[in-house]
């Protein structure tokens, strides 16, 4: 009896972790965020040479957005305006310490140390790019019919 019950808990995990793990990579293939499974809008981000980010756009976010920024009033219109501003800033700092990664990666006897520091740097400003996308899209379909 235990040997079924083990078996069973084995083939039932490996599978589980098999099907994950495709999915996963499915997710990756199609620039899905594989921590939420919703679509990821910067799936992969790298600077191009006019400074800017890689990023889907989105003709009709960014419409919605003019039209909530002439609509909305008070707390709301303050709230989009601090995402909005948020967003770009975090932009701007990702870009500019990709360029200071480069340039790093350039030097010669670069303390490892360092590269992997700005390296965790940009990583978690990534991240926090990610959730402030992710707020604006929520405030966004919140406040309209997209």
């Amino acid at each position: 009896m235990k040997y079924i019950l083990t078996i069973t808990l084995i083939s039932l995990f490996t599978f589980n972790t098999t099907s994950f793990s495709q999915k996963i990579y499915q997710w990756e293939e199609q620039g899905v965020d594989n921590y939420s499974n919703n679509p990821a809008e910067v799936p992969y981000e790298k600077i191009y040479d006019d400074g800017t980010l890689n990023k889907k756009s989105n003709a009709s976010e960014e419409q919605a957005i003019a039209r909530l920024n002439e609509e909305l009033e008070g707390p709301a219109k303050e709230k989009l305006k601090l995402i909005l501003e948020a967003e770009a800033k975090i932009e701007n700092i990702i870009i500019s310490k990709k360029k200071d990664l480069i340039n790093l990666k350039k030097q010669k006897n670069t303390p490892t140390e360092k590269i992997v520091e700005l390296e965790n740097y940009i990583f978690k400003a990534e991240h926090n790019l990610k959730v402030i996308r992710h707020e604006k899209t929520t405030f966004i379909k919140q406040n309209t019919n997209i």
